[in-house]
């Protein structure tokens, strides 16, 4: 498998399952507003998850025999760390080939994943500037970053770490949430519905930024062995005594 190749199965996986999300997502608006939902509806997200497994399992299968070594690398990074999968693949195929990269701050910068000058997370909002050329339309407007890349790096790459306590990036997800614990109690009080939310969002999006660093690492050919090491946690002046 090439980058090329790489990518035409990626972008077919991302277009079958945004297919099959809006579907469902009409499905649901239908029940609410009690309106009739077709049988045939049903078939047709049977099938689209059908064709999204077969287009799952290719990346992967084809991946660790790609005629690019950064891919091959890359693979076996992902085979040999429990809690990632195909999915990290399908980011991968969704970049730009991540030798173009010089470093990880440029992929989470692409992705979403980045800090703006204020010290916040980007909102979806901030996805486009409007003041900034777009080299391809060559109209104001360009693109900041990708909102379905982030998802897919926050959502589908990370869901499955956090329900994996065998997954050394889940150590690092639960050593994120005891740090910010300390550094940042006043979140604790963000939003007293969800007191525990500011600190679930902020170790995703730390997972997901130290997963897009070792897939660079490993496509770059550098060490990761020091990838899984958790954050430190602060300690506290009451428990210092």
């Amino acid at each position: 498998m090439s980058y090329d190749t790489l990518r035409r199965v990626a972008l077919e996986w991302g277009a079958i399952q945004q297919t099959r999300l809006r579907i469902n997502n009409m499905m649901k608006a239908f029940k609410r507003l009690e309106r009739p939902v077709y049988p045939w509806l049903d078939e047709i997200t049977t099938q689209l998850e059908r064709v999204e497994g077969v287009a799952f399992r290719d990346v992967r299968r084809n991946a660790l025999s790609s005629s690019e070594p950064w891919i091959v690398r890359v693979a076996q990074f992902i085979e040999e760390t429990h809690g990632l999968g195909p999915a990290v693949l399908c980011l991968v195929g969704l970049l730009p080939p991540l030798l173009n990269f010089a470093n990880p701050a440029k992929v989470w910068k692409y992705v979403g994943l980045h800090v703006k000058s204020d010290g916040t997370a980007p909102r979806k909002a901030d996805a486009f500037d409007a003041e900034k050329m777009n080299p391809r339309t060559g109209k104001l407007g360009a693109p900041v970053f990708s909102p379905q890349l982030r998802s897919l790096a926050t959502v589908r790459i990370v869901d499955p770490i956090i329900k994996q306590v065998e997954s050394p990036y889940r150590i690092a997800y639960d050593a994120r949430k005891a740090h910010t614990a300390v550094t940042h109690p006043e979140w604790a009080t963000d939003n007293p519905k969800a007191p525990k939310m500011h600190y679930q969002r902020d170790a995703i999006r730390y997972v997901a930024k130290r997963v897009s660093r070792d897939v660079w690492r490993a496509a770059h050919g550098h060490n990761v062995g020091d990838t899984h090491a958790p954050a430190a946690v602060p300690v506290r002046p009451e428990d210092a005594a």
